[in-house]
């Protein structure tokens, strides 16, 4: 990103070099305004030469900077000098500019792929599709799969219980028809599983990770009788602040000692979707100070135990036969993994 003066115009970029500290030593920081950084985007011109600068990207012969005489007769304006007020606005957070031309910055292939796809712009609305999966809840296969305004929620027809909600991208739910709920359950396991790394899925940034004790809502009989305290996973990034909770169990979808266990017993768990991981899983709060969760899988004639601690981390884990997985948890508050409280995106 181009330095600038922090007196001059705004509209370059209003580019900032932040001080090195300690931690950042080596590392050159610099911060456009976000009220500059989104007024540059403010006009057709401008992100017409953003959708023309990530085609031309895309073109592998054509790959390389771009002329500003190139740029130019590929836009609608009528002079040059017109043409060169709006490139300038973009140089610095969106296009990077030398003697052999311009090129997309990060930030410009971002903001272009965004304007393309429609983030910013799109609002989804979708009537439900049906899912051939069991409600965790009832077990009646009545779930359906609806979005309103980019957000997808998951709910049963039979109990009109929600599973869960969270949001998807307007292209995907524009792209997808009766496999939208697949793709739904893609995209969310692989966001589950960044977080339970410790990267946010949407800044890059380190995440908290914590086991919660979740109340239901007081007006859901069902679930209050079932389950008294329910705990699930929470994570919160600490530079943007996106936030989730979901069910212990969906954090551990992607973990060797499970993904292996299900392939022992001729099963994939990539078959199991995040709305219903299915009647073999289960969770035991086997304490609240400090937080821990046994996860338990049972296929066949065998369980695998997984104990999860108060940061979302499996510290130990173990398989048994399942008679004697039976007994323990029998003696604790054991309940069907996914089956207690609906999981909620951007709850920070």
């Amino acid at each position: 990103m181009t330095d600038v003066d922090s007196e001059a115009d705004a509209g370059a970029g209003g580019d900032e070099a932040l001080p090195a500290t300690p931690d950042t030593v080596g590392e050159s920081v610099h911060v456009t305004e976000p009220s500059a950084a989104f007024q540059a985007l403010g006009n057709d011109v401008r992100t017409g030469i953003l959708r023309a600068m990530r085609d031309r990207s895309e073109d592998t012969a054509e790959a390389g900077r771009v002329s500003f005489s190139t740029l130019f007769e590929a836009a609608d304006v009528d002079t040059t000098a017109g043409f060169a007020y709006h490139i300038d606005e973009l140089v610095g957070p969106y296009l990077s500019k030398t003697e052999e031309g311009y090129a997309l910055t990060a930030t410009g292939r971002r903001a272009a792929r965004a304007i393309e796809s429609g983030t910013y712009t799109h609002q989804v609305d979708r009537q439900s599709v049906a899912i051939g999966d069991p409600c965790p809840f009832c077990g009646a296969q009545e779930l359906g799969a609806a979005a309103d305004d980019n957000e997808v929620a998951i709910t049963c027809g039979a109990c009109e219980r929600s599973i869960l909600r969270m949001d998807f991208p307007p292209a995907g739910l524009e792209a997808h028809d009766d496999d939208l709920p697949a793709a739904f359950d893609r995209h969310h396991r692989h966001r589950i599983s960044h977080l339970g790394d410790g990267v946010c899925p949407e800044c890059g940034g380190p995440v908290e990770s914590r086991l919660v004790v979740v109340r239901p809502d007081p007006g859901d009989e069902l679930a209050r009788e079932s389950v008294p305290d329910p705990v699930q996973a929470s994570f919160t990034c600490e530079a943007c602040g996106y936030g989730l909770r979901c069910p212990v169990a969906l954090t551990l979808l992607d973990h060797p000692e499970l993904v292996s266990f299900y392939h022992d017993h001729d099963e994939s768990i990539d078959q199991r979707p995040i709305w219903n991981v299915g009647r073999e899983w289960t969770e035991t709060p086997l304490s609240h100070d400090p937080m821990a969760v046994r996860v338990a899988v049972t296929l066949d004639d065998e369980t695998v135990e997984c104990y999860v601690d108060g940061e979302c981390t499996v510290v130990a884990s173990r398989r048994i036969r399942a008679e004697a997985a039976d007994t323990e948890q029998s003696e604790c508050g054991t309940t069907r993994a996914g089956s207690d409280v609906a999981a909620e995106a951007d709850v920070a």
